[in-house]
């Protein structure tokens, strides 16, 4: 409304007012100033509200300066209901100018429908303290019920209040209770001193009962002191009713007997008293897990008997006498006697197997695929006929599995006992240096002691196996090396000999008669011949780990047992080379030798013409210097004559004494006359006194002669091989 509109209100009042104080004949009826009214208002001229009767108007500046003067009355605090029907008019006015007022006075507030001024907010806050002062704490919920307010306002006037108006603490973990200052120290005292007086495990009921304050105070007490360090405890479990309050003094002592207890002796008992009686054992093994996974220890304590706590350390301390004085011993004894090596045949068997079963089972798998859609393409189009096939299928396939599940059972077994087998050592090895540990002296021991031994059984087992794998290996490097060598030594025996059997082969073809060759070959296969084949049949005898592999001398027996103890890619070549020895071609024999030998891998190296000459006249050389050394009269003229053969025809010759006859008769013509008399009269000498008897009177008289003659057999021998060398430079 302008400045002038309203001049002209106050105009029409004053011809109003005029007019009422003029004559009758001059005032307005009362509809006519109703009418003029609702023209003004329609006028928008003049802004009025109408009384709930409607024969009122009041303007709004009057409605809420009497508003204000309504909650002075009362006190601060007013429902907008009773106002509106104290001032007579419409609760909506009455709603909208109290709205006005809140946004222009932020001391006024409306909650809940009702109109609250500062004042009395003031003196709600002064009520509350009024309260503490007297009961020591107060909470939210309480001034809900006494003010019927909202406890977000509540607590809101009490937050803005604290420290003015209201001189209390908030509580930590409860924000809508209040205390003072005095009330906590008073429940600080109660609280300290009761627990000052406790030395043993206390519930926090009977606590709280001999107290006489609640449990909520309890705590906020409690957490005061102990946050000073003015309590010396703990409250296990203090959200359950089965709270409890320990004091140090009780965990120190405890502590200290557990602690001397395990580093005494390496281990410890659970008391049974420290438990409730409705706890068995099996809890308490439950408790001590839990206990030593919250503690991280449980990487380094073992529970035995479950109420036993062991030290890894303790462990290994009654460990230490049993691998010094049983692994390395047993280990050894493992692998001597074959247990190691038979136990690690047998797991490679039931490895096998199990590869076996899974191959059956992938086999099965695809037959009773096939099997299932042949039945459904037989069954035609009728329902009946597929459900019958399909639960004959699913029959088989059924006792199939049952079969299949009992294969692998039978594997897992298999496996298992493949482990049992290789148990190096027992319990019953264990236990005596076990109880020699000074604390296991008790007898009601006994149990947890079986226990340790068991938990230490695999461990030391396990050790012994690794043991006994390390000795093994170490053998199988040692049997390597070895057969290496054997390997090498014997290629090399082997190519020596096989180069004197040519060499002699070509001085028994120097006789002339073919029973002399015969005879002679006989004897070369009989002695170097066997020499290559025992050396041969001992090589795969060891290779094989036959019953014969540690024999130094084969007889033909022996050589054929190991033909049957060897695979049959040997067999036969080796077979065939020990028939050559009682037959008389060396021709066979070299070349079957040639065939075993590539068998075995043994190198023939190609004979070196140009190192015969060499090896020949160390051959003589040998001869000669057994010949000088020699005071055999036989062995004396058998030497001879070998040298004479050697240098008349070079060429070398392996022959018996027996054969010496045959070698003189051949030598003649290579021999001047008085030098084969020389010899041949040696000769029935040496066969003269082989005949006789010891008895015999002659013996003297023949050994004397033939004393006297075996210089000049043994300067016949010298002497030919002198004038072989002046003939040979001669020509």
């Amino acid at each position: 409304m302008s400045g002038s509109d309203w001049e002209e209100v106050k105009r029409l009042a004053a011809d109003f007012q005029r007019a009422q104080l003029s004559a009758s004949s001059q005032r307005l009826t009362e509809r006519n100033c109703i009418e003029v009214v609702a023209k003004l208002i329609e006028l928008k001229l003049l802004d009025v509200i109408f009384t709930n009767n409607g024969k009122e108007y009041i303007t709004p500046q009057q409605l809420i300066k009497e508003i204000r003067d309504e909650i002075f009355v009362r006190g601060g605090r007013i429902n907008l209901v009773e106002l509106a029907e104290s001032l007579n008019v419409d609760l909506s006015q009455v709603t909208a100018r109290a709205t006005e007022i809140e946004r222009s006075d932020a001391g006024v507030n409306i909650v809940l429908g009702q109109l609250i001024d500062k004042t009395y907010t003031h003196r709600v806050a002064e009520e509350i303290n009024d309260h503490l002062i007297a009961h020591g704490q107060v909470s939210i919920g309480d001034l809900t019920r006494q003010y019927d307010l909202p406890s977000e306002y509540l607590l809101s006037l009490v937050e803005k209040n604290l420290g003015k108006v209201i001189f209390a603490k908030q509580d930590k973990e409860d924000h809508r209770l209040f205390f003072t200052e005095a009330f906590v120290a008073r429940n600080k005292c109660i609280v300290r001193g009761a627990l000052t007086a406790i030395t043993q495990p206390t519930t926090l009921t009977a606590i709280l009962s001999q107290c006489g304050i609640e449990k909520k105070d309890f705590l906020v007490a409690f957490d005061s002191l102990h946050e000073s360090k003015q309590i010396a405890g703990i409250l296990s479990n203090r959200q359950s009713n089965t709270c409890l309050f320990i004091p140090h003094v009780y965990s120190k002592a405890q502590s200290e007997w557990v602690n001397n207890f395990y580093k005494q002796n390496g281990y410890l008992g659970v008391l049974a008293q420290i438990l409730p009686s409705v706890f068995d054992v099996t809890d308490g093994e439950e408790i001590l897990k839990t206990a030593l996974k919250n503690c991280g220890a449980t990487s380094a304590t073992q529970i035995f008997c479950n109420s036993y706590l062991v030290t890894d350390q303790f462990l290994q301390h009654l460990m230490k006498p049993v691998n010094e004085e049983l692994v390395h011993k047993k280990a050894e004894q493992a692998v001597v006697s074959g247990a190691y090596q038979q136990a690690q045949i047998e797991l490679r068997n039931s490895k096998n197997t199990s590869s076996k079963v899974d191959n059956e089972e992938e086999k099965f798998d695809k037959r009773d695929e096939r099997r299932r859609k042949a039945a459904v393409g037989k069954a035609g189009g009728g329902a009946q006929g597929r459900e019958t096939k399909t639960k004959s299928a699913k029959k088989k396939h059924q006792k199939n599995r049952v079969e299949e599940s009992d294969s692998e059972d039978e594997v897992s077994v298999k496996k298992q006992e493949a482990n049992r087998l290789l148990q190096i050592i027992n319990n019953e090895e264990i236990k005596p240096i076990l109880l020699r540990e000074q604390s296991f002296q008790d007898e009601e021991l006994e149990e947890f002691v079986n226990e340790i031994a068991a938990y230490v059984l695999p461990i030391v087992n396990k050790s012994a196996i690794a043991e006994a794998q390390q000795i093994f290996e170490s053998r199988v490097v040692s049997d390597t090396q070895s057969r290496r060598k054997l390997h090498s030594e014997l290629q090399e025996k082997i190519n020596m000999l096989m180069n004197d059997i040519r060499l002699y082969e070509k001085g028994l073809k120097q006789f002339p008669v073919k029973d002399t060759q015969t005879q002679l070959t006989k004897y070369l296969l009989k002695t170097i011949g066997t020499d290559i084949v025992n050396g041969i049949f001992s090589f795969v005898a060891q290779e094989n780990c036959t019953q014969h592999d540690n024999v130094k001398e084969l007889t033909v027996e022996m050589r054929q047992k190991i033909c049957s103890e060897i695979g049959k890619e040997l067999r036969d070549p080796l077979s065939k080379l020990n028939k050559t020895l009682v037959g008389n071609s060396l021709e066979e024999f070299m070349s079957i030798l040639e065939s075993v030998l590539s068998s075995i891998d043994l190198v023939i190296r190609k004979p070196d013409k140009k190192k015969d000459r060499p090896q020949m006249l160390a051959h003589k050389q040998v001869l000669l210097q057994q010949m000088m050394n020699s005071d055999d009269p036989a062995l004396v003229l058998h030497l001879a004559t070998l040298v004479i053969f050697q240098c008349a025809t070079q060429s070398m010759l392996h022959a018996s004494g027996r054969f010496v006859s045959t070698v003189l008769q051949f030598l003649r013509s290579h021999l001047s006359e008085d030098d084969y008399q020389v010899l041949q009269k040696f000769h029935d000498m040496v066969l003269k006194l082989l005949t006789l008897k010891e008895e015999d009177n002659q013996i003297e008289e023949i050994e004397k002669a033939l004393r006297e003659n075996m210089t000049a057999v043994k300067n016949i021998a010298n002497n030919y091989k002198k004038s072989t060398n002046k003939d040979e430079k001669a020509s």
